[in-house]
């Protein structure tokens, strides 16, 4: 069996575009209880609704009558029935208008809320006055998205989807306050510490309490210390993760039965392999098994079963301004981030994978998550499906350090010039899978549906010049180290942006060119075809940007 397949370039790139409406209107109202305390009430609604259209889509069916695979209907184009789709310009003008079309969704997006907030000072200390702050709060999230006859039916190209609809709501408590334990002494120009606790019950979860601890040590005007420690929880998103409808993709996958490397080597993946392929090839064919395409075919949906992700995360930090250097700041602070009960689907980077292997290396494919697998096809015993659904699974654990810098030199008369440089260090990025292993992501890209990438260091530093009369201008480097996969490395990549303003009164002008000489994102070979990396670099090319405001 031989499989043969082809990307329709003759009908033209798929373009990407959409049309959206966005309102939100809030009212409240707020007063003074005291000196001392105030109070604030408010409610607000907003909806965004859009229709979201892909241009140039195959329609299957008419792909198929074209190649004589289904008859063709009257007012079909001539030729149909016949046509050869080997080669390129294998489609007349008027086959290319009979067999695409443009693809539409329409979605909308709400959300509700009503809240109540009270703050001021509870008694003074020696160091000030304790803060205090507390409220409540009712909200409530609603999506609905509905893609168009052909998408739902399943005669897109761009793959079945069906309609997504839900909502949630959570009733929400909190409480805060500041301390301000020592001010104005030797080592203690000031200390403070803040701490914050939030209940939380949502309609589809239940209960949560999360608590925020946090301290600010300033030892002189030159150094100060900065720390903080909490608890977080992260619902599922209501429009993906909860209530996605069937929605078809690809995940890139290798087969743990393919030999196009050499021969299975682990004795229990080659004995399910055995049992899985050669009923349907005959013989002793999974000795020489080869997989046909490098992508999966993949049903993503939302999950009503999920429950939130929870996480700790620890900072520390310091700021140093030293006084012999006159409008001086540097700062570093390190973080650390544990998140369990991850949200995952297996179209995620390395997910899907690691589900395969670990159901193939399980005796007589028994583990269970060998229940995310489809049937083999009954023809070339080729993997044919994975329920990539959302599902909770392992943790990610991240830890890096964040470096800032700034100094501003008045040019007597003549405006201030502003240095700046920011840069992070991405340490640990670490990821637990399905079938418990850890995959380290820090400093590689990887490929699936959608390639990503985890570079260690990213930078970007810049001058800018603020002359009187209300004139500026800026220029700006970036930089995002390189990665590597499978020992192919992306390189350090390089942007220039430049930008000018005017102020005067209340309105202001901004002129400004992003990525200056048009760099291109690296080339990141892949299985998809896409060879390129989505989640850090610049796909729009030189882009120039106006913008005008009014203040009143």
């Amino acid at each position: 069996v031989l499989g043969v397949r082809k990307r329709m370039f003759e009908l033209g790139d798929r373009k990407y575009h959409d049309d959206i409406d966005t309102y939100q209107v809030r009212v409240g109202l707020k007063g003074d209880l005291s000196e001392k305390w105030d109070w604030e009430i408010g409610a607000t609604t907003g909806e965004s609704s859009g229709t979201y259209f892909t241009d140039n889509v195959p329609i299957l069916t008419r792909l198929q009558q074209l190649v004589g695979n289904v008859a063709c209907p009257p007012g079909a184009p001539a030729g149909c029935g016949s046509v050869n789709l080997a080669g390129t310009n294998s489609l007349t003008p008027a086959q290319i208008a009979y067999v695409k079309y443009q693809a539409n969704r329409d979605a909308t997006y709400g959300q509700d809320m009503v809240y109540a907030n009270i703050s001021g000072e509870l008694f003074d200390l020696p160091a000030g006055a304790v803060g205090f702050a507390a409220g409540a709060e009712y909200r409530k999230e609603t999506i609905e998205d509905t893609p168009d006859a052909i998408v739902s039916g399943g005669d897109s190209a761009e793959g079945d989807a069906k309609p997504t609809k839900g909502d949630y709501s959570v009733s929400e408590f909190y409480a805060e306050t500041n301390i301000p334990l020592l001010k104005g002494m030797d080592f203690f120009k000031d200390l403070s510490v803040d701490a914050a606790v939030r209940f939380s019950d949502y309609s589809n979860f239940g209960e949560t309490t999360n608590y925020k601890v946090g301290a600010n040590w300033a030892l002189s005007d030159d150094l100060r210390f900065r720390a903080n420690y909490g608890t977080g929880f992260r619902a599922p998103q209501v429009g993906a993760e909860l209530f996605l409808g069937p929605l078809q993709t690809f995940i890139d996958f290798v087969d743990p039965c393919d030999t196009s490397g050499g021969p299975v080597t682990n004795a229990t993946v080659a004995a399910n392999c055995a049992a899985q392929i050669n009923p349907i090839l005959g013989g002793g064919a999974s000795l020489t098994y080869l997989q046909d395409v490098p992508q999966l075919n993949a049903v993503l949906q939302g999950n009503k079963a999920l429950q939130p992700e929870e996480s700790k995360q620890f900072t520390v930090g310091a700021v140093l301004t030293p006084s012999f250097v006159e409008n001086l700041v540097l700062t570093v602070d390190y973080y650390k981030t544990d998140i369990t009960n991850v949200i995952v689907s297996g179209a995620d980077p390395g997910v899907g994978q690691a589900i395969l292997d670990s159901c193939y290396r399980t005796p007589g494919l028994a583990s269970p998550l060998c229940a995310f697998l489809s049937p083999r096809d009954a023809i070339g015993a080729q993997l044919n499906g994975f329920d990539a659904k959302y599902f909770n699974s392992g943790f990610i654990k991240t830890s890096g350090i964040d470096y800032g810098a700034q100094w501003k030199l008045e040019l007597q008369g003549a405006g201030d010039l502003t240095l700046y440089a920011r840069a992070s260090n991405l340490r640990k990025y670490d990821q637990k899978q399905p079938d418990g292993s850890v995959t380290q992501f820090a400093g590689t890209w990887n490929t699936n549906s959608i390639s990503t990438a985890f570079p260690e260091w990213k930078a970007m530093g810049g001058i800018t010049l603020d002359m009187p009369e209300g004139f500026s201008l800026g220029w700006t480097l970036r930089y995002i180290q390189g990665t590597v996969r499978d020992g192919a490395a992306l390189p350090n990549v390089y942007y220039q942006d430049i930008v000018a303003s005017y102020e005067w009164d209340d309105m202001n002008l901004v002129v400004g060119i992003d990525n200056l000489f048009d760099k291109d994102p690296p080339f990141a070979a892949d299985e998809t075809g896409q060879n390129a990396v989505s989640n850090q670099y610049d796909f729009v090319g030189r882009y120039l940007y106006v913008k005008a405001g009014v203040k009143y």
